[in-house]
């Protein structure tokens, strides 16, 4: 066999690597070239993945796909509390009892309107609640708590759709960041960023089809290292892509030790060399404003102030939220996935439910502020796993006491800095009188599906229902129908 033939694992002596830490176990590659894509790893296994990752990695940035956000509340909250869920035909459930709310809407709490005419959970009547009985919305119209309504808010459309999920597990089939990778949504400089050490940067499983490997992102460095090297990439052409791929794939055990052994900057160029590319401004321009916190001006001084981050702070959750969603609003990063735990909250209070409804509320707030601020676009997709249920009572204050993933649910909220994006209903699918999610309506039982109708709903938006019919996204075009309520126009 020749050498060129030989995986760089086996001429290293290790044993097949198949994941980003197995392969950093190996040697081939260090921290930082591994940061270049999750293609680099792949790369040096054979010319012919080579070549066909090389293919598929063209960057779409400028593409005039809407970038995609998605947060997930690890614990399984009550986001059906936070609103007023109806049936399968858009009236008012018997009871609310179940989902924190007391009787129900007009009797323990009154209705208030937002996003142009979705009812949520307004003040309560009677009992101890103070304010609004939805804390999230609470977080979403003031998420600097300085007693300012956004703006933002006129100008974005929310959904929820109901659905049955497990409760306190990963293995919810929710993601869908691999399906808008697939329609074509990728930054210029990374495809897709995630707070967790999992396959989708998220604790959720992915619907229909894995996303591409993701970048964890722990703190703003992280950021500013991986995205650097990964611009020189991007940035090259079809065919220096493939040219590069086939020089990477032909390198010898000695080769790789070496470029191993360089700096990020340094494999960047080595490698770009051994395609017979030169371009010096390529390798040098790096990662240009990945880190908004560094740029100075009013760019640093707008997203300091929307998301209340201090100086020189680079790890807190506000920092390192605040830059992979300017990353991934800007067009750096692809999809950008946000994990937030604590939300298994059902302790037998209610106060430390409405404290992490609040700050749900609040960073989806300060994602749509950042948004107005760039004055871009952005579709906001909030999940979690599971659900809890409350004690009875006939005032909406009762505190939350077990796990009820029957009652799950997911949002919708797309922002555009022109106008309030169109939507022919709140709703996807319902609740039964029984106060959880009508399995009669086919995404009611399945988390899968579910999730598919937000994508069918994200790509509805991009103009793309082609797309849709090409992967037989929730099967046929009636149930698709019956799903999209966010329209182009």
């Amino acid at each position: 066999m020749g050498n060129k033939k030989i995986p760089m694992w086996a001429k290293l002596n290790h044993p097949r690597p198949s994941t980003r830490r197995e392969f950093l176990a190996t040697g081939v590659i260090p921290f930082a070239a591994w940061a270049v894509g999750p293609s680099l790893g792949s790369l040096l296994l054979s010319a012919p993945a080579a070549e066909a990752q090389a293919a598929n990695c063209l960057a779409a940035a400028g593409s005039g796909f809407i970038p995609f956000i998605t947060l997930n509340l690890s614990g399984g909250p009550s986001l059906a509390s936070q609103l007023v869920v109806k049936d399968l035909n858009g009236a008012p459930l018997n009871s609310y009892t179940k989902l924190g709310q007391g009787s129900g809407p007009g009797i323990s709490f009154n209705v208030t309107k937002e996003f142009g005419n979705v009812d949520f959970a307004g003040t309560a009547i009677g009992g101890n609640t103070q304010g609004l009985v939805s804390k999230f919305l609470t977080g979403v119209r003031d998420p600097l708590a300085n007693g300012s309504r956004s703006a933002a808010l006129n100008n974005t459309a929310f959904v929820w759709t109901a659905v049955a999920l497990g409760d306190d597990t990963s293995a919810n089939q929710l993601d869908i960041s691999g399906l808008v990778v697939k329609m074509g949504l990728s930054g210029s400089k990374l495809p897709n960023l995630g707070t967790v050490d999992s396959v989708t940067g998220i604790n959720q499983m992915p619907s229909l089809l894995p996303p591409p490997a993701p970048f964890r992102v722990g703190g703003v460095n992280d950021l500013t290292n991986a995205l650097g090297y990964a611009a020189s990439l991007n940035s090259l052409s079809k065919n220096q892509k493939t040219a590069l791929a086939r020089a990477i794939s032909k390198l010898s055990g000695s080769q790789v030790r070496r470029i191993a052994a360089s700096s990020g900057a340094t494999v960047v160029g080595q490698l770009i060399e051994c395609a017979g590319i030169r371009n010096v401004d390529l390798i040098t321009t790096g990662g240009g404003d990945v880190n908004p916190l560094a740029v100075g001006g009013s760019l640093t001084t707008e997203l300091a102030r929307i998301w209340g981050i201090q100086a020189n702070d680079r790890r807190s959750q506000n920092a390192v939220f605040a830059c992979m969603v300017y990353n991934g609003i800007s067009g750096n990063a692809s999809t950008v996935n946000l994990n937030m735990g604590g939300y298994d909250y059902h302790d037998g209070t209610r106060a430390t439910g409405d404290a992490r409804d609040l700050a749900a509320g609040q960073v989806v707030g300060k994602i749509l502020q950042t948004a107005a601020f760039l004055k871009k676009p952005v579709f906001v997709y909030v999940c979690a796993d599971g659900a809890t249920v409350s004690g009875d009572s006939i005032t909406a204050d009762s505190p939350w006491m077990s796990d009820r993933g029957i009652a799950g649910m997911q949002y919708i909220l797309a922002y555009d800095p022109t106008k309030r994006p169109v939507t022919s209903s709140a709703q996807i699918g319902g609740f039964n009188n029984g106060q959880a999610a009508d399995g009669k309506f086919p995404t009611g039982t399945s988390a899968d599906l579910a999730a598919q109708a937000v994508f069918a709903n994200y790509a509805a938006w991009n103009g793309r229902m082609d797309f849709l019919e090409s992967y037989r996204i929730l099967g046929d075009a009636a149930l698709r129908a019956q799903t999209i309520k966010l329209h182009k126009g």
